[in-house]
């Protein structure tokens, strides 16, 4: 069919629908994700359920780009990777520390913050160019919260309760220089200007972001995150414990801020 034509990512849907694996799979269209869950000293059965996502390519007609697939095993700081890497047909998998999925660098939230602020500082030229043409305040806003504030925000319930404050603050002054852009100052009330353009801070809309998000795919039973919630206590043991659900002893801060037990601790 042409390329680019509506029907292309629905057909293509299709003919993968039937790739499954043993464990976890994440499809999202031509991107495949399989994640494996290890017992501490266990082993790991990557190999062969990669066997047979390769047999169902190759019956499929569909190649593996080797050069993209990568290997990351996510382990106590300090630890080493705990296998060997995965080797098909002299095709060595690469083993690495962080990936960008689906445009997001995960775990290395240093190297993301640092991305998404590069490239929403380079459409702030845009901006400049299009303040240097008249534009007005209103028109330049819009082209900011339609263009350079959603380059902040993608997939922000993923990593914003990950964030130091540093970071937060990192993406806030990409807003605090559009402001300056904008209304051609240098010396700006940040809070008092985002009230009066109907603006709200970076930090208070990932919060909401990630509120809205949490609220509708993990703890709405309909939700496609609702199986990653924890099992509810029952009532007797409620009166006793503030939260109502069961969670995991908590003995890091990386893993107090994760995106469930964040939530958990956080929003109900």
């Amino acid at each position: 069919m042409p390329q680019g034509c509506y029907l292309g990512p629905l057909i293509f849907m299709m003919l993968i629908n039937d790739l499954t694996a043993g464990f976890l799979l994440h499809k999202f269209v031509d991107d495949t994700t399989l994640t494996e869950i290890d017992p501490k000293d266990g082993s790991s059965n990557m190999s062969t359920i990669i066997n047979d996502v390769i047999s169902w390519s190759c019956k499929h007609l569909m190649n593996i780009n080797w050069s993209k697939t990568k290997e990351m095993a996510i382990v106590t700081k300090g630890a080493g990777f705990p296998f060997d890497a995965l080797s098909f047909s002299n095709n060595i998998v690469e083993q690495v520390h962080s990936f960008k999925l689906l445009g997001v660098t995960i775990l290395k939230w240093t190297t993301h913050v640092n991305t998404i602020c590069f490239k929403a500082s380079s459409r702030l030229h845009f901006m400049k160019v299009l303040k240097r043409f008249s534009l007005s305040t209103s028109d330049l806003l819009y082209f900011y919260t339609s263009a350079v504030r959603p380059l902040l925000e993608y997939a922000c319930p993923a990593w914003h309760t990950s964030l130091t404050s540093e970071q937060s603050k990192q993406i806030e002054r990409i807003q605090i220089r559009a402001l300056k852009i904008i209304l051609n100052s240098n010396c700006i009330d940040y809070e008092s200007l985002c009230l009066t353009h109907n603006l709200d801070t970076l930090s208070n809309r990932r919060n909401q972001l990630y509120m809205t998000f949490f609220e509708k795919s993990v703890l709405d039973k309909s939700g496609c995150l609702y199986y990653l919630l924890p099992p509810q206590r029952d009532m007797c043991d409620r009166l006793r414990h503030q939260s109502k659900f069961y969670l995991p002893a908590i003995r890091t801060a990386r893993f107090s801020n994760s995106f469930i037990v964040y939530g958990l601790n956080n929003y109900l």
